[in-house]
């Protein structure tokens, strides 16, 4: 969807959770719709609902602060969290109005725990983590594809053997296995792409005490809730140890 739909989309849904009618263009026609029998309560709207919205790219998040309560991005794709904020005032600031004090950032975040001398490449580290790496990398390559962008400075290191090994795959399923794994497991074939940068640019990694400094920095920066984004088959163990060693200390 392109921006200029999806803003669109954004304030007809706004304006339906609101109690509000609203119209909505389509194929060249004009309908104007509202949320029906609502003293049947069906539905609840009489307590706000309050409306987030993803946005990775500068533009997108400009949206989150002009119609927002809140922005949905993610570290390191949708950039720094201070930049992401200033995207969302400045949004806020074309559409008349100033960023609410209860906006709320969350991020998508590849969070890994390491054991006392655990290696950044440990098979552990790689089985939990690498299935989101390999995913951040697979945007970075749609972006590369659909742009001409080139990589950050953490994915450099493996960016051309990445490019041509995806590139000997026939162009119309090039697509279909670019995203085979999506954030679910490790691919064996993509593994061998898995260096030490391109691990720790994407993640938030490191012993409990340096987690939590981490997590204490993008907080200053105006950060209020991390989601975690562990793989199908780790996810509760993940889960776990998140919560015994970094909530119960924070």
């Amino acid at each position: 969807m392109r921006l200029a739909e999806f803003e669109e989309y954004v304030k007809i849904v706004k304006a339906l959770i609101s109690g509000e009618e609203a119209e909505l263009h389509d194929a060249g026609e004009s309908h104007k719709i509202q949320f029906q029998m609502l003293e049947h309560n069906f539905i609840d709207l009489e307590h706000p609902i309050k409306l987030y919205i993803a946005g990775f790219g500068p533009k997108a998040q400009q949206i989150a602060g002009s119609h927002g309560d809140g922005l949905i991005s993610g570290i390191p794709r949708g950039g720094d969290v201070s930049t992401m904020l200033e995207n969302a005032r400045l949004g806020a600031q074309k559409a008349g109005h100033g960023l609410e004090m209860d906006f709320e950032t969350s991020v998508l975040a590849n969070v890994i725990l390491l054991e006392s001398g655990e290696s950044v490449l440990s098979d552990r580290v790689l089985r939990e983590v690498g299935p989101a790496v390999i995913t951040g990398l697979h945007y970075l390559v749609s972006q590369y594809l659909e742009t001409g962008d080139e990589p950050p400075e953490y994915a450099k290191g493996i960016w051309n053997q990445y490019l041509q090994w995806i590139d000997s795959f026939p162009a119309d399923v090039r697509h279909q296995r670019l995203h085979a794994s999506h954030y679910s497991f490790l691919d064996p074939e993509e593994a061998q792409f898995l260096d030490i940068d391109l691990v720790k640019g994407s993640c938030l990694i490191g012993s409990d005490a340096e987690i939590i400094e981490q997590i204490g920095i993008l907080e200053k920066k105006g950060l209020n809730q991390i989601i975690l984004y562990p793989p199908l088959n780790r996810q509760y163990r993940m889960i776990e140890d998140f919560a015994d060693r970094i909530i119960v200390r924070s």
